[in-house]
């Protein structure tokens, strides 16, 4: 009798592997490689000193933009933030309604079986998405970066088809940003205040330097080790339940670079507390 890992071996396809697949995956991997034969046209009215200016602005499709981009940027920009649409099926400027209709994605599909057919929702999306992504990353120096706007509606479609273009590996962080407008509470649905922007490098030489300290900051961090540069005005707690009997596991003696034993002491002197243990 066979054992259970030797059936699983033979039944499974040779060409399986781990990936995001979607209907016509495979025609936006090929449209990469079709050439726009669109042209770059200055609009002198619109410009400004564009004879000694290093910037420049391009108004149209931007998939034509980055395809004609490629010639002269080709491994060349240090930065790129893109804020795509969200697919919130509205009516905006761009189309931000990548839905397809039942008849359509059973077409596009192939008449696979697809019983949520949660997947009309997302191909469309999905197929304006992927060879931006790419053409994208092909400008990028090996130290660059790209942030990409997002909220929850396509924010794990889009992790996977970034981890997929620029590697997992290559994941710096999600910045979750306050949009200051709470929206959802009226639907029964929980209220959302945020989007996201996912950062990826090129690849693992990208480095997140920063940008250098206020004044107001700096004063804040100005004592500094081997590990860099650090402040001490928050490991005492502050606030509510900030006293010995509040939390006696976090008093204990902690010796300064000096050898000196500190204790956490509150204002007038009284026992506090650490923040961290």
């Amino acid at each position: 009798m066979k054992d259970e890992q030797e059936v699983e071996k033979q039944n499974e396809p040779a060409d399986e592997r781990y990936e995001l697949i979607w209907p016509g995956k495979r025609r936006a991997e090929q449209m990469v490689e079709v050439p726009s034969f669109r042209k770059l046209a200055l609009d002198t009215d619109l410009s400004v000193n564009e004879k000694v200016s290093n910037n420049m602005y391009i108004e149209g499709d931007n998939i034509d933009a980055l395809k004609l981009l490629q010639k002269s940027y080709f491994q060349s920009i240090k930065v790129i933030y893109i804020d795509p649409p969200y697919n919130t099926g509205q009516s905006l400027i761009y189309n931000d309604k990548f839905h397809l209709t039942n008849g359509n994605y059973s077409k596009k599909a192939m008449d696979r079986i697809d019983s949520s057919r949660k997947g009309r929702f997302h191909t469309d999306w999905l197929n304006f998405m992927y060879p931006r992504l790419v053409l994208a990353r092909r400008l990028l120096k090996e130290d660059g970066v790209i942030f990409v706007s997002i909220d929850n509606r396509e924010l794990a479609n889009l992790k996977l088809i970034m981890d997929e273009i620029f590697g997992e590996e290559n994941f710096v962080g999600n910045i979750v940003r306050a949009t200051g407008t709470s929206t959802g509470q009226d639907s029964g649905g929980l209220g959302n205040a945020f989007d996201y922007v996912l950062v990826y490098g090129k690849t693992t030489i990208f480095d997140v330097g920063g940008i250098p300290l206020s004044q107001k900051d700096a004063d804040r961090f100005k004592y500094e080790d081997e590990n860099g540069r650090f402040s001490i005005l928050q490991l005492r707690k502050t606030g509510n339940e900030d006293k010995r009997e509040d939390r006696p596991s976090m008093y204990y003696p902690v010796v300064d670079p000096d050898g000196k034993i500190v204790f956490p002491v509150g204002p007038g002197g009284y026992e506090s507390r650490w923040r961290f243990f």
